[in-house]
């Protein structure tokens, strides 16, 4: 199952996954005109702990508007600018590889964990809202030892 990711901060992510569940789910298409990657961290977020999602593709690398990665005039075939909401999803993309698993189940909005059974790693990304913010990450089902972290469950 594929669905496109538009409704920005809105729209019920869990009733769809509800609705398919048992389903491998893909966001095939996402894409939004905030350049500076606030929208695109929330609704990542967003779409790991609601959608479940196990592929996600932002709609266009190169594009005008700022709706690009990187801005350009696809007409004149010029390049202009990279916008921080490329570092964002590089953020996110460099650091949850192919095989890792969602493994949130808290309230945080700001932050997905993901976990790699082969390869023994955690990796925590948290969105800074710009705002004075203390958040504990309760690790108390893994057990670290020599930087390899193992999940109790495992």
């Amino acid at each position: 199952m594929n669905v496109h990711g538009y409704a920005g901060t809105g729209g019920r992510r869990d009733l769809l996954y509800d609705a398919v569940k048992g389903k491998i789910l893909w966001n095939s298409e996402y894409g939004e005109s905030d350049p500076s990657g606030m929208t695109l961290a929330t609704c990542l977020t967003m779409d790991f702990i609601y959608l479940h999602n196990t592929a996600w593709v932002y709609w266009q690398v190169l594009d005008g508007s700022n709706w690009g990665l990187i801005n350009t005039d696809v007409g004149s075939q010029i390049i202009y600018t990279v916008n921080p909401k490329y570092y964002v999803l590089a953020q996110f993309t460099r650091h949850i590889r192919p095989g890792f698993t969602i493994i949130n189940g808290g309230t945080d909005l700001n932050t997905v964990a993901a976990y790699d059974k082969t390869s023994k790693k955690l990796v925590i990304i948290t969105t800074n809202a710009k705002t004075p913010q203390t958040i504990t990450y309760n690790l108390d089902q893994f057990t670290i030892t020599d930087g390899t972290v193992t999940l109790k469950r495992d």
